[in-house]
C-alpha cells in the first residue's frame, strides 16, 4: 500500500519513559515495470527452459501486453497477448532450428498509460 505512515515510539529506561519521538515513512510501491526475460531456452523436453515467456513482476498492464518474436529474417513466428503464456520453439508446429530470435514486448504502465516498447534477442538451444 503506498503513502505516508506516521508512527511514534517512546524509550523505556528504569520505569522512566522518554519524550515521544515521532517518525514519518513514505512508501510508494514500485514505481517502475520490473520484468525478466531471459536469453537463452532449450524446448528440448527435459522439463527445464522448455518455454520461452518473459518473466513480469510489477508496472505491466497485463490487459494491454504484446510479445512477439521474430525469425533472423524479420518474419513473426510467434505472439501472445498473454503475459502467461509462453513459446515452445516451433512455428506452424514445426521444431525451429538453433539461432538467435528477436523478441518485442509491448504495455502499457497502469498508473500512467504510458505506452512501453522493448527489444531484445535469445538464443535458441536444442
Amino acid at each position: 500500500m503506498d503513502g505516508i505512515f506516521t508512527f511514534q515510539g517512546v524509550r523505556w529506561d528504569n520505569g522512566c519513559v522518554s519524550n515521544p519521538q515521532t517518525f514519518n515513512i513514505t512508501l510508494e510501491l514500485c514505481p517502475n515495470e520490473v520484468f525478466y526475460i531471459p536469453n537463452a531456452f532449450t524446448p528440448n523436453g527435459d522439463e527445464r527452459n522448455n518455454v520461452f515467456k518473459p518473466i513480469i513482476t510489477s508496472g505491466v498492464d497485463i490487459f494491454n501486453y504484446t510479445f512477439v518474436i521474430y525469425n533472423r529474417w524479420g518474419q513473426i513466428i510467434w505472439e501472445s497477448f498473454n503475459p502467461n503464456t509462453g513459446w515452445d520453439g516451433t512455428y506452424n508446429n514445426i521444431p525451429c532450428q538453433d539461432g538467435v530470435y528477436t523478441w518485442k514486448m509491448r504495455f502499457k504502465v497502469p498508473k500512467t498509460d504510458e505506452i512501453k516498447e522493448f527489444l531484445g534477442s535469445f538464443t535458441l538451444i536444442r
